[in-house]
């Protein structure tokens, strides 16, 4: 999304995606006219053979965009993201790239101790990671949107996500609601079902 507090700026779109080893892979521009308030802009890319993200080999990818009115840098953001294949079948679970993975997850709230929620990256990455070494590899996020270092932490070690996010109405039909998304992580960000 692009926030515009001006009317009808030309501006220029570059987007860089890097591979796992950091070479770039695919590259685009677009010249577009954004108008006051919020903007959102769509560009393809199509990238060749990726290598998928999994549990043991976190395969990340980056993404940098760049926004220019004429020469000017404006802004420039650069993300992580993974490809992957997922599947949820009804009689065999849980598939990820093809491959049956049977989920071994924990329930986490995002306090730690005397840390409260104030919980540094360091100590969230030592806490994953002690979780890896006993073999959990879904972390559910409890009751709230967690910090998106979290995610990334995730993201680079190999640990699936259940992200919850609660639908706050009381009606009949639904008491949570939690929408499939690949949007943070690369795995299953949200899970849609009912309480």
């Amino acid at each position: 999304d692009i926030y515009s507090f001006e009317e009808c700026q030309k501006l220029k779109i570059i987007y860089q995606i890097m591979n796992p080893e950091g070479a770039i892979v695919c590259e685009g521009n677009d010249n577009t006219t954004i108008e006051f308030g919020k903007n959102r802009k769509r560009m393809n890319a199509a990238i060749q053979c990726p290598v998928l993200w999994d549990l043991e080999h976190c395969a990340l990818y980056k993404v940098r965009i760049s926004l220019y009115r004429e020469e000017e840098l404006l802004d420039q953001d650069c993300v992580d993201f993974g490809f992957r294949d997922i599947k949820f079948d009804p009689d065999h679970g849980f598939f990820l790239n093809g491959k049956q993975i049977k989920l071994r997850g924990v329930c986490m709230h995002q306090d730690h101790g005397r840390l409260g929620v104030a919980v540094p990256a360091n100590v969230a990455e030592y806490r994953i990671r002690k979780l890896k070494e006993l073999g959990v590899n879904a972390y559910r996020c409890a009751h709230h949107n967690p910090d998106p270092a979290i995610l990334d932490i995730c993201d680079r070690l190999g640990m699936l996500v259940i992200d919850e996010n609660r639908k706050f109405n009381f009606s009949e039909e639904t008491h949570f609601i939690y929408v499939l998304s690949g949007y943070e992580s690369p795995i299953c960000d949200f899970v849609v079902c009912r309480e």
